[in-house]
């Protein structure tokens, strides 16, 4: 988990996808936490239950929070002709929130993830 200083998660959209089958062959995931955004790239779909993380998110204040997920990520490679993909890995995009960053930091920790210092 990391907590990012971006206003929002368009760089990550743009650059985690190449990293998406290193996560799932190590069964690791990261997660970037910022005032209105959490993105997270995992590399395996039941490395967080959505539903406890929807409800944690109305429990902070979010009655509707917007979550993107895709379970399989597509990257294009410089002078490669066809995207390289990778599936059954999951990328979640949850915008438009507003929480206490300690209090969803605790929560991602007791879901299993580490806060990078």
């Amino acid at each position: 988990m990391i907590d990012s200083e971006h206003s929002d998660p368009t760089t990550y959209f743009s650059n985690m996808g190449q990293y998406a089958a290193s996560l799932k062959e190590k069964t690791k995931g990261v997660v970037f936490l910022a005032d209105t955004f959490i993105f997270a790239l995992l590399g395996s779909k039941d490395m967080i239950d959505q539903k406890v993380l929807e409800e944690k998110l109305k429990e902070l204040g979010n009655e509707k929070p917007v979550i993107k997920k895709m379970e399989k990520i597509s990257f294009k490679i410089k002078g490669q002709k066809k995207p390289t993909q990778t599936k059954d890995v999951v990328q979640l995009a949850i915008t438009g929130v507003k929480f206490d960053k300690e209090s969803m930091q605790k929560f991602l920790s007791e879901q299993g993830f580490d806060i990078d210092q």
